[in-house]
Order: structure tokens, then C-alpha cells, then sequence
């Protein structure tokens, strides 16, 4: 699952290497929105970290992200998330070490299936104007 380009490579190790030569703190934890739980539809989930500069890399299997092993893909735009997944994201900055991993699960559910619409009169020839109610048994219908 390899998503580094060289030159993404390159700045991940170097960042990377720095915080490990230094021994500074570790990089600020990413942050998901939406929050993880369960939605109806596909969710566009951004991430972001409070450290300045930091890179995100994320999975979407479960496994751990890492900037160190080359593990993920770097996050650059919302992830589209369409089927029940486990997100995992790590960020890392300069002179930082790897954060640790941010973990959620989308659940993502079928659109409810609304029942069929009852017209009231039925439909039929009148001899006069009628006024038509429709309404249907699925609650919150709009």
C-alpha cells in the first residue's frame, strides 16, 4: 500500500531522521472530520494536525501508518469514505517524532428506503375539484 513518490519519500525520511537525531517530542496526533461512527452516504474525511508543517500519512485497512516504514499514503485531500472502513492516520514534522496513530471506523449504512407515497382521494375520474393529500408511512418524509 505504498503511495510515496521520491520526492514525497525523500521528505518523509528527512523529516523522519531529523526528529530522530534531535529526540524531540513526538508530532501532534491527526485529527479526523467528521468524527468517526456511523453515517448514511459516503463521508469526505479531512485530517489535520496541530503541528506546524506536519505530513499525515494514513491507511484505510486498519494497519498501522508509519513515515519511518513507508507504510500508507500521504494525505493531500478529504478521503472518500464509502463502505464501512477503519481509518489509521500518524503525523510527522520536522524535528518531531512520528505522532502516535489516530484510529476510527466509519460505518457507513444504505440510505433508508422510503415506502410508497398514498394519495388520498384515490386516483379515479371526479366531477369536481378535489383536493389531494399525500402521505406515506415512513417517518420524517419529506
Amino acid at each position: 500500500m505504498k503511495n510515496f513518490t521520491s520526492a514525497a519519500r525523500l521528505t518523509v525520511l528527512a523529516l523522519f531522521a531529523t526528529g530522530i537525531l534531535t529526540g524531540c517530542k513526538r508530532a501532534d496526533a491527526p485529527v479526523f472530520s467528521p468524527v468517526p461512527g456511523t453515517y448514511t452516504g459516503t463521508q469526505y474525511v479531512s485530517m489535520s494536525s496541530p503541528t506546524f508543517g506536519a505530513t499525515i500519512v494514513y491507511t484505510t485497512d486498519g494497519s498501522a501508518p508509519s513515515c519511518q516504514k513507508e507504510r500508507g499514503t500521504i494525505y493531500s485531500a478529504p478521503v472518500a469514505i464509502a463502505a464501512d472502513t477503519r481509518l489509521s492516520a500518524m503525523a510527522c514534522a520536522l524535528l518531531r517524532d512520528e505522532s502516535v496513530i489516530t484510529k476510527g471506523f466509519y460505518v457507513i449504512k444504505a440510505p433508508e428506503t422510503v415506502a410508497t407515497p398514498v394519495f388520498t382521494p384515490a386516483a379515479g375520474t371526479y366531477l369536481a375539484t378535489q383536493s389531494v393529500g399525500i402521505s406515506t408511512a415512513t417517518a420524517d418524509a419529506g
